[in-house]
């Protein structure tokens, strides 16, 4: 019925949503004034939201996944929904139209990390060349000190390779324009896509060997796993071990609203200070500038390798990922778990948040 009544023109899709909505006790989401936040829509592989007709749109400060749906009747695909991602979902209402957008942008998302911690989409506002309004400084991004230390030392060098690595939607691509700010007056820096194969890594590798200090992007778990990664796509250690000058890894966490933080208290040792009895941080409330979620914009945490003398030598040698962590640690990196409890007690993130990109 209410098909037909949109094709006769006697109501309007919004009209048609807000009163589903309010027959099944539901929230209304209309795009015209909503940002679907962009780590949501890409939780569930393209293919499986097509076959559900339904869209992760955002968090909610109770950790439930916010999701778009335009006939909620249909609590089945809710309950699949459930069962594939694992967390707790709650439907909301959105126009027919409004859905179909969604569905039509899956796969072709790339979140973008503003200055001010917002997240832009590729295909909208920000050019694909890196020309756009993107972050000039990677204190913005979120690196601390110790971190950028490492990687502008790194981005002195007059060759070789620096990777930034971690899961898709992570910001990588953000933080090397970041980085290419440093150096873009240098004629001998090449930028590459993201490595993804043995033909795009041997380029990399090549241009590193002969004068150029590459910039690009893998999608590994860790820094100290990129070098197995780099193997297992066919690239002799010692190659990789010659190579490689850094490697940096990222997650993105939801920053909490300054507006409506509350203050809570923990135990030290949950949130990296086990010498102090009681910690206090901060935990989302919810309110009008963050739409109720408490979280608004974005933070990054990162983790950066330096290819020293001995890890360079552990890489040559097959050492796995977590001998070549243990020796990064001990020259002084800062692990993404320890960056993010940072972030954590300096109250611009949440304990939950950071156990969620980094788990």
């Amino acid at each position: 019925m209410g098909q037909i009544l949109l094709e006769r023109q006697h109501v309007r899709g919004h009209q048609l949503g807000i009163a589903i909505a309010e027959r099944f006790g539901m929230q209304f989401v209309s795009l015209d004034d909503f940002e679907p936040d962009p780590v949501a829509l890409n939780l569930v592989p393209a293919s499986a939201v097509q076959r559900l007709d339904v869209m992760p749109i955002a968090f909610a400060a109770d950790e439930a996944v916010l999701v778009a749906v335009a006939d909620p009747r249909d609590l089945l695909v809710l309950e699949r929904l459930t069962r594939l991602i694992d967390r707790v979902v709650r439907a909301v209402v959105v126009t027919r139209d409004d859905l179909d957008e969604l569905l039509a942008r899956v796969g072709r998302i790339e979140p973008v990390l503003t200055g001010d911690g917002e997240l832009e989409l590729a295909g909208r506002r920000v050019p694909q060349d890196g020309r756009g309004d993107r972050p000039r400084s990677l204190v913005e991004l979120g690196m601390g000190e110790l971190a950028r230390a490492r990687l502008e030392a790194a981005l002195r060098y007059a060759h070789g390779a620096i990777l930034a690595t971690g899961p898709p939607q992570s910001g990588k691509s953000t933080s090397l324009y970041a980085a290419l700010a440093l150096v873009s007056t240098d004629p001998d820096v090449m930028t590459l896509g993201e490595l993804r194969d043995r033909s795009s890594l041997k380029i990399a590798i090549e241009a590193a060997f002969t004068g150029h200090l590459v910039l690009s992007s893998l999608n590994a778990n860790s820094a100290a796993a990129a070098p197995a990664r780099l193997a297992g796509m066919g690239i002799e250690p010692g190659l990789i071990a010659s190579a490689l000058d850094c490697v940096s890894s990222q997650r993105l966490a939801r920053r909490l609203c300054g507006s409506c933080r509350r203050k809570a208290q923990v135990a030290g040792a949950d949130v990296g200070s086990p010498g102090t009895a009681v910690v206090e941080i901060f935990e989302p409330a919810g309110c009008e500038n963050c739409r109720g979620t408490g979280y608004r914009g974005w933070i990054g945490l990162f983790e950066v390798m330096t290819v020293s003398t001995q890890i360079s030598a552990l890489i040559q040698a097959g050492a796995a990922a977590k001998e070549l962590a243990g020796v990064a640690v001990a020259e002084g990196m800062r692990t993404l778990l320890d960056d993010g409890l940072a972030k954590v007690r300096a109250g611009q993130t949440t304990l939950a948040e950071v156990t969620r990109v980094t788990g």
